[in-house]
């Protein structure tokens, strides 16, 4: 589950159990929830708390006998043993508790429990799950409150951690948990195989055939060594998505938002790129470059240009962004990242290896398409080593740092010219599907017109 500030949980605890009432009111808690949940599972046992799994963990708890109940409760299920008020108190009798009075009360528990159906103990878990939550992020915010007034941290650090705390808080008060029943999740996909693209459109009608276009929850991971067009590729797919009027965020951290749609108007006008740098044009090309820049404009595309971005940071703008020519706010349906090997890692791993703040931030980006349920597209530079081999086909092992992306991507795709090492006026040019959970993977030829930076499908 994760804790929603940024502390040391030890300390967590101890301050979430002090937190102050305010004007006579108490921090949020629902103690009658708490006991009902509890009394549930150890009379019905395993299959109660197996209701419940995932939604609060022992520290969610307001109640501190409450807390050691539940930790009790855990850890008798983790031995297989049966949860009942026997096991659980030789359980807090281990663990130092299981005084007289708290035997007494964890009978107590069981008395109004027989009366609590299964539909209420998960709807009482999820409100004690919101109560944790809002009591974590006042903590939170009372502590960022006195750094700044004491200036015990730099305030942009103060400031960062806020918006992670928040970030957070919010993800956990909206997500449900993920549960669906069969009967729904069989609805949901006769549903969509009546589309022909389930997923938002990958630009190109070859790779929507394969994949099914991206979809909710995925990581898809574009990948090329330098030169190949992955910049190119992911910004032609941004443009589609958003033709197609879905919103797309392209966050940049290596070029800034004029070149990119220097090159965006170049590859929906087919016009060349350094035509366009000199202003060296026919009027049928500023014709065909304004109306390419109209229809950008109209269209939902989003860019960022901010370098070393972080996760947090990155999700932040993709909840609420301004889009179109008329500068409608809402969330980003699909996210572009160019690329996680620049992104910044966050403060708490400045002593680890590159190669673990790397495996970070990837999980960080596959969370962040699973809680906001939106397809992201990060790419990734490839080793220098693939370059080196008669063989420079790129595979899943050439991916920099790529133990921990290739294991979370559900989608890898690499842009692949080999004229490239060649040096040849050939546009030939490939996108090799190299992973895919759900779906065939394989080559799928193209053509690169260098000077307009575009890819194209060969056509039969």
């Amino acid at each position: 589950m994760g804790a929603i500030y940024p502390f040391p949980r030890r300390e967590r605890e101890s301050a979430l159990s002090a937190l102050p009432s305010i004007d006579g009111v108490p921090p949020p808690h629902d103690f009658d929830a708490e006991s009902a949940v509890l009394g549930a599972i150890l009379i019905k046992g395993v299959d109660s708390l197996n209701d419940i799994s995932g939604l609060f963990e022992p520290e969610d708890l307001y109640s501190g006998f409450h807390q050691r109940v539940f930790a009790a409760i855990k850890a008798v299920n983790e031995k297989s043993l049966p949860i009942d008020v026997a096991t659980v108190a030789i359980e807090l009798n281990a663990g130092g508790g299981g005084s007289g009075q708290e035997r007494h009360d964890l009978v107590m528990l069981t008395d109004a429990a027989p009366a609590v159906t299964r539909r209420a103990v998960v709807a009482y878990a999820r409100g004690i799950r919101e109560a944790a939550a809002a009591r974590g992020l006042a903590w939170a915010m009372e502590r960022f409150r006195l750094e700044i007034y004491h200036r015990t941290r730099p305030a942009l650090e103060v400031a960062q951690d806020a918006r992670q705390a928040a970030t957070m808080a919010i993800d956990r008060l909206s997500h449900s948990g993920g549960t669906v029943t069969a009967k729904d999740a069989l609805v949901s996909l006769a549903q969509t195989m009546t589309k022909p693209v389930v997923g938002v459109t990958t630009g190109f009608n070859s790779l929507n055939e394969w994949t099914n276009g991206f979809k909710s929850g995925e990581l898809i991971v574009v990948g090329g060594r330098p030169g190949m067009g992955k910049t190119s590729l992911a910004l032609w797919m941004a443009m589609q998505a958003a033709a197609a009027g879905v919103r797309a965020l392209f966050i940049s951290m290596e070029m800034d938002n004029g070149s990119l749609l220097k090159r965006a108007v170049c590859a929906m006008s087919r016009v060349p790129f350094w035509r366009l740098q000199r202003a060296d044009l026919t009027p049928e090309g500023w014709g065909r470059v304004t109306q390419a820049a109209v229809d950008i404009q109209n269209h939902p595309l989003t860019l960022s240009d901010k370098s070393a971005q972080g996760v947090d940071e990155i999700r932040q703008k993709a909840r609420d962004c301004e889009w179109g020519a008329k500068k409608e706010r809402g969330p980003a349906q699909i996210v572009f990242v160019d690329h996680i090997g620049i992104m910044a890692g966050s403060r708490k791993s400045e002593k680890r290896s590159r190669e673990q703040e790397v495996s970070e931030i990837s999980r960080g980006l596959k969370s962040m398409a699973m809680d906001m349920g939106i397809p992201v597209v990060v790419l990734c530079q490839l080793q220098r080593d693939v370059a080196k081999g008669p063989n420079k086909r790129p595979q899943l092992h050439n991916l920099r740092e790529s133990g921990a992306i290739e294991q979370d991507a559900d989608v890898v795709i690499f842009a692949h010219r080999e004229q490239y090492y060649e040096a040849t006026a050939d546009d030939g040019a490939e996108l090799i599907v190299a992973k895919q959970r759900n779906g065939r993977t394989g080559t799928l030829p193209m053509r690169f017109e260098r000077e307009c930076m575009r890819f194209e499908e060969v056509r039969d």
